[in-house]
């Protein structure tokens, strides 16, 4: 199921204050890669954040780098930077199995992200299967599953880096999954065209619409840290046929 992102009518806080990012760092209905695009005032925002984290990209990673050399000696190992260049955060994962044998490869990885457009994060598990094929050179992957939520063999692992990230980024909140994946209409980022934006992308990443998404299945609550809609509902009687 495909879930458009309320840009207009944010149901909650959290909704709010992604909606008010994406429109300060994205135009919101214009084509990707045209001159409107890029000389739009958000685009602009966007570019002078990339082009100064790239001149300093050490004093950029700092953060990031100190993150990790906060964590405790047995995560050390198992958390590996995965931060991509140009894209609006810091990316990491922490290894819970690796198999390999002749012929294929399998992971399962906690994947998480903390923005630096906005104070967000994110956290999911995915489970990966590599083909090897040593002719070509490279191996066919496929996402077996995304687990969303602290489950199973997942839980104690998704909720330790919950609670490591926001020790350390301070105010900083959860995007979960449902959000993460839902698309924003309208807009399209530097890696993604044609309307298929989505919340992850604009905020994180674009490994989960290219990588992720594409097939899709899903273990646990994808409505994991959703806030609370702040709408009211009113119950009246009928209308009166007087």
């Amino acid at each position: 199921m495909k879930l458009n992102f309320p840009l207009d009518t944010p149901n909650n806080n959290l909704q709010a204050d992604i909606a008010r990012t994406i429109r300060e760092y994205y135009p919101i209905g214009i084509q990707g890669g045209t001159d409107e695009y890029n000389n739009h005032p958000a685009s602009k925002k966007l570019y002078a954040a990339q082009s100064e984290h790239a001149d300093d990209y050490n004093t950029h990673m700092k953060p990031w780098a100190t993150f990790f050399s906060n964590l405790p000696r047995g995560y050390r190992t198992k958390v590996l930077n995965n931060t991509l260049p140009g894209e609006p955060s810091y990316g990491g994962k922490l290894v819970l199995e690796r198999y390999a044998d002749d012929s294929m490869l399998r992971f399962k990885e906690l994947i998480f992200n903390v923005s630096w457009i906005g104070k967000f994060y994110t956290v999911f598990g995915i489970d990966e299967t590599v083909i090897r094929d040593e002719g070509l050179g490279y191996g066919y992957s496929a996402i077996n599953v995304i687990t969303v939520s602290p489950y199973r063999e997942f839980e104690k692992r998704f909720k330790y880096l919950q609670s490591a990230i926001e020790g350390y980024f301070e105010g900083y909140k959860f995007v979960p999954f449902m959000n993460c994946s839902a698309r924003v209409k309208e807009v399209e980022t530097e890696y993604i065209y044609g309307s298929k934006a989505t919340v992850y992308s604009c905020l994180f990443s674009h490994l989960l619409n290219t990588r992720h998404l594409p097939s899709i299945r899903i273990r646990g609550d994808w409505r994991y840290g959703m806030e609370p809609s702040k709408r009211k509902i009113i119950l009246a009687p009928p209308p009166s046929n007087n």
